[in-house]
């Protein structure tokens, strides 16, 4: 199966797997990609030397350096500074580590060994096996860091950017939910259902930070040095806020309105959509309370929509809703609170889609632009036959300030093979 890995359609996702998100799991074809030496040289990047200087800085005052999500998505394809990071088992029994880099949407397997096929363990680029294994690929700094998770008994190996250099970091890491992963440079964090973990960068201490017993606290962002908490369904309005911290302290809860949908929450500010009148509005305050203020309003989108938040990227709020089986996306950039629908742009059984985030960070989104079908012929186990319909998805890199804009222009990516 040569495909991204995402996650479940559960309630802990953050937003609905409607329309193009339900066949994306279907749809979106690994590739394979010539080895990594044939890529071009990465350069430290600016996202790696803000975290150098968030360390650096930090060391001389004293504060703990910034948490920032590893992972602001639904699939397993994990941005970084140089590309996006993505498992893919195409080869053989194995996934491997690939990058799409993002100045020349060319997918790499990270991998120089000389003739290797990436079919088996063997590969330099390996991961867990192909089934069973919920791998991923972190880009910190100046190294890379290969985690295989989600059984509670986890693995992680660290290496320089180019995959070189590979060695063990830690066993047993007892992470069984890995939708949500968070760095500061220094250590790997996430929030595990009900517990704050940390995985230390340098000697692999495995630290419980800060554990509950109360049920349903689910991440919606960061700000400075601490995870922000909402406790209450994901798909249900209102709840309640709570910070914890780097060193595993938490704050008092503080309450949300009670009609806040979609929270999301960055750089001490926390934002949500709200019933307005017939519409929605975008609403916002500050992290520890006070009063709210309308960005933006919506006043066509009806009042039975379901929205739904994909995060802040480059100062712009990015988000969408589900009206009557119609996917609406729009993107607000929160410094001049202009607000822009976005076009559609392609259609799957007759359904018109915007393009969907996949994954991105503040300088590049990593967007799905459309969907190709074709009827393919393949001999069955029985040596019938088989015809039937399957797609590839086609995708793109495009900045933040383009999206906002309301942009089509997407740089297209080579992903080889995509129809395996």
């Amino acid at each position: 199966m040569k495909t991204m890995q995402f996650k479940k359609a559960t309630r802990r996702s953050r937003r609905p797997l409607a329309g193009a998100a339900l066949l994306l799991a279907g749809l979106l074809a690994g590739c394979a990609a010539s080895p990594a030496s044939d890529a071009p040289s990465a350069p430290q990047s600016a996202t790696s030397q803000t975290a150098t200087s968030e360390q650096a800085a930090a060391q001389q005052t004293g504060e703990a350096p910034a948490l920032w999500s590893l992972q602001p998505s639904y699939t397993s394809a994990v941005p970084g500074a140089r590309g996006v990071y993505e498992p893919y088992s195409g080869y053989g029994e194995v996934f491997v580590a690939t990058c799409t880099d993002w100045e020349t949407g060319t997918q790499t397997v990270l991998c120089d060994k000389p003739g290797c096929t990436h079919a088996d363990a063997s590969c330099p680029a390996a991961l867990g096996p192909a089934q069973g294994a919920d791998s991923r690929i972190y880009e910190i700094g100046d190294r890379l860091v290969w985690m295989v998770l989600g059984n509670g008994d986890g693995t992680a190996d660290i290496s320089d950017l180019d995959g070189g250099d590979r060695t063990p970091l830690a066993e047993g890491i007892p992470v069984t939910n890995t939708n949500w992963p968070y760095t500061d440079g220094a250590a790997v964090y996430w929030w595990d259902t009900n517990r704050f973990i940390r995985l230390d960068l340098n000697d692999g201490g495995i630290q419980t930070l800060y554990e509950t017993t109360e049920t349903d606290w689910w991440p919606v962002g960061v700000s400075g040095d601490t995870l922000v908490l909402r406790q209450g369904s994901m798909d249900k309005a209102g709840g309640v806020l709570r910070t914890v911290d780097t060193a595993g302290n938490a704050a008092k809860p503080t309450p949300l309105p009670d009609d806040a949908r979609a929270v999301c929450a960055k750089d001490g500010r926390v934002y949500w959509l709200a019933p307005a009148g017939a519409g929605w509005a975008v609403q916002s305050r500050a992290l520890d309370g006070g009063e709210a203020e309308t960005l933006a309003e919506l006043p066509d989108l009806a009042a039975e929509s379901v929205p739904w938040v994909d995060g802040i990227y480059g100062g712009v709020l990015c988000f969408g809703a589900n009206e009557a089986g119609q996917t609406h996306s729009y993107a607000l950039d929160l410094a001049t609170n202009t607000l822009n629908e976005r076009p559609t742009a392609y259609a799957i059984d007759g359904e018109l889609q915007p393009y969907s985030i996949l994954c991105s960070n503040d300088n590049w989104l990593f967007v799905l632009t459309g969907v190709e079908r074709r009827t393919v012929t393949s001999i069955g186990d029985d040596g019938a036959l088989l015809t039937y319909q399957r797609g590839a998805s086609q995708i793109g890199i495009m900045t933040p300030a383009d999206y906002a804009a309301a942009s089509l222009d997407a740089r297209p990516c080579t992903r080889l093979d995509a129809w395996g």
